[in-house]
């Protein structure tokens, strides 16, 4: 291949690479509110009904990403704990709070026209989750957690910097939590 050829090839690359991340807007942020939902206790089959409980948690945070194209892009996620949950394993008094949780996530993304958006997204994220137990003489027990995460969701643009939006994540490969986060995002 000629030098003026392989020059040509590469500018047209080039052009294809770099149309698609000005169409994308680049960087974004977002935030908003993020409810969990996931179940504590035994998760053997010969478990009790009563040995198991649903766990509701809320978070405040958000996400700051990058979008390479219309189809890709990366983003990392920062929550922080807001609402608490407490109940009983056991006939054992439980009060649980995840204090932050942050991940890292490629997406994969799909418009659906000017406005729409829907998108995948697979990463791995850290959670510090702060146990206690009321009426027991034991200190508070606080653990960091590191798992695969998976999700679902859309964007919905209202002009061309301010969106809003909706995602579901599976937090954990086994026994993990689900969140549905909702917010309001702007792109740089």
């Amino acid at each position: 291949m000629s030098k003026s050829s392989l020059l040509a090839t590469s500018v047209v690359a080039a052009a294809i690479c770099v149309a698609p991340s000005a169409a994308a807007q680049g960087f974004y942020i977002d935030g908003g509110y993020a409810a969990f939902k996931g179940d504590v206790g035994d998760s053997d089959e010969d478990a009790l009904a009563d040995d198991e409980t649903e766990l509701t948690l809320g978070l405040l945070g958000g996400h700051y990403g990058y979008d390479f194209s219309p189809y890709a892009g990366v983003e990392a996620e920062l929550l922080f704990g807001v609402k608490n949950d407490s109940g009983s394993v056991s006939g054992i008094d439980y009060d649980l709070n995840i204090n932050v949780l942050a991940g890292a996530f490629a997406k994969a993304q799909l418009p659906l026209g000017d406005r729409f958006t829907a998108f995948a997204r697979a990463g791995y994220f850290g959670a510090t989750v702060e146990a206690t137990f009321p009426g027991l003489d034991i200190d508070s027990d606080e653990e960091t957690e590191f798992d695969v995460a998976l999700g679902v969701g859309a964007t919905f643009a209202f002009t061309d910097k301010t969106y809003v939006r909706a995602d579901l994540t599976r937090y954990g490969d086994q026994g993990g939590s689900d969140g549905l986060m909702l917010g309001i995002g702007h792109r740089f």
